[in-house]
């Protein structure tokens, strides 16, 4: 009999199952697919083998509910059996030849990366720590702004593209970069910013003081903390800290004060961040800088801030200096931190790796001085910033790989798209995105934007759309010539 070892929902339509099935696991080859049946008066239903592990005997398969047979092996939990599991079948896919790539790291960089690349014709792995694909779109931003669902979709699609993912797997422990590097052709270093930057300040390791990456990554891991009944105070300014501050709201937190050191108009968030935490009830308490945390204990009871004024322009910003004021005790039993974040560089500096101010250094391509067809991009590249820049550079990097194993392989959508036509058409006003309102939105993680109507929409569908066309976009990035 054919046992379910491990069964995970990827989406509310789509199943991952590892079966056992140990000679099959040992010849399987890429391209192949087996035949089950789930009983005995069942259907006959081929699926294409996703993964083997010939170690522990299994095959994983990946199902999509749309019928029958595929809704009643959904209801298969682990632990039950399949009537039949035959093959392998099929011819195997034919890789000899075929450049292999390495992108370490599942987040967008990497995960854009290896799509264009797998579409190009290379054969590609993706290393990821974790257990999920994502990065910081699943541990770093919100549901109530990316649902998991809409996340889990896009993933999705892109590993249908035949890409192979090896999850929770940490470079350093389970395999080192060097043996990556002797393994493939080619490696797209794309491990993200996920260290925190510290406050330095006296407590900062005492209980309820946690990073707001620690924070969001629990929630987006389904590991939220309850936070009923208590004062949080997040310390930054940046959309993180806003993230981290909307979220313990939503965590049922009695009071949620963001303090940060410069004034409000100097923060980094983005203004509409700011006044949707404020709509919310959450405070905002520019000119504090921290001091110290409060203990009772070795655990948070509050912190300790010194009032700032603005001093002298520095960067574009006003620098704070401490103000001839006494310090304010603020009520704390959880200190949230988001001041910054930096890269895990370590491993990758022991094996040759350059780095330079807390980031990898790389040309303007992306391509790693001294080591021929290492490329790096996203946050570890050019510092935490925005997902639209993390997936720009995945793509740009994508074609450069292409580029230096001398190949500029296009890609086709098969697709006609219409040229832009601009010409007596009157500028129109953007719409903007309504949310709900913000005493709903704050009681739960649903997605806090209402969808446009029909009429919004199809107005909105009138524009060029042709962005690739006129630069625009985010497509050109390192690169000089169009996709």
């Amino acid at each position: 009999m054919y046992t379910i070892l491990k069964k995970e929902a990827l989406n509310p339509t789509v199943t991952r199952m590892d079966i056992a099935a140990p000679l099959i696991a040992r010849k399987a080859e890429p391209g192949q697919f087996v035949i089950l049946r789930v009983d005995e008066a069942g259907e006959r239903i081929p699926l294409t083998v996703a993964d083997t592990d010939p170690e522990a005997g299994s095959v994983t398969i990946i199902f999509q509910i749309v019928g029958a047979t595929t809704y009643k092996l959904n209801q298969l939990q682990v632990g039950d059996s399949l009537h039949d599991f035959v093959g392998p079948l099929g011819v195997a896919s034919h890789v000899e030849g075929l450049k292999k790539v390495a992108v370490i790291g599942g987040g967008p960089a990497g995960l854009t990366a290896a799509y264009y690349l797998q579409l190009k014709g290379y054969h590609v792995t993706v290393f990821e720590k974790h257990k999920r694909l994502g990065g910081m779109l699943r541990y770093g931003i919100p549901s109530y702004r990316l649902p998991d669902d809409d996340l889990d979709r896009d993933i999705n699609a892109i590993l249908s593209t035949g890409i192979q993912v090896k999850l929770d797997v940490d470079i350093g422990r389970e395999i080192t970069f060097d043996q990556i590097r002797s393994e493939y052709d080619s490696v797209y270093i794309a491990i993200g910013a996920q260290i925190v930057n510290r406050m330095n300040i006296p407590g900062q390791d005492s209980e309820g003081v946690l990073s707001a990456v620690e924070l969001l990554g629990a929630v987006g891991a389904g590991e939220a903390p309850d936070f009923t009944g208590k004062n949080v105070v997040v310390v930054g300014g940046g959309n993180v800290a806003m993230d981290a501050t909307r979220t313990a709201k939503r965590l049922g937190a009695a009071s949620v004060t963001c303090v940060y050191r410069r004034r409000i108009e100097d923060m980094t968030a983005a203004r509409e961040e700011i006044d949707g935490a404020i709509a919310e009830g959450c405070e905002i308490m520019p000119m504090l800088s921290p001091v110290r945390i409060e203990t009772e204990d070795d655990r948070a009871v509050g912190i300790a801030v010194q009032p700032q004024l603005s001093g002298p322009i520095e960067n574009g910003r006003p620098k704070p200096i401490n103000a001839d004021q006494p310090e304010i005790i603020l009520p704390a039993d959880v200190v949230i931190t988001a001041i910054g974040q930096a890269i895990d560089s370590a491993h990758f500096e022991s094996s040759g790796v350059g780095t330079e101010r807390r980031r990898i250094k790389a040309d303007p391509s992306g391509a790693v001085p001294g080591m021929p067809g290492v490329f790096t991009g996203g946050d570890c590249f050019f510092g935490p910033s925005t997902v639209v820049r993390a997936i720009d550079s995945g793509k740009v990097v994508a074609g450069n790989i292409d580029h230096y194993f001398g190949f500029h392989t296009p890609i086709t959508s098969g697709v006609d798209i219409p040229p832009a036509q601009t010409i007596g058409k009157p500028a129109w006003g953007r719409v903007n995105m309504r949310e709900r309102t913000a005493g709903d939105r704050k009681e739960d993680f649903n997605l806090m934007e209402a969808c446009l109507t029909d009429e919004e929409a199809a107005q909105e569908c009138s524009r060029c759309l042709r962005c690739d066309h006129y630069g625009y976009g985010a497509f050109r990035g390192g690169r000089k010539d169009r996709w």
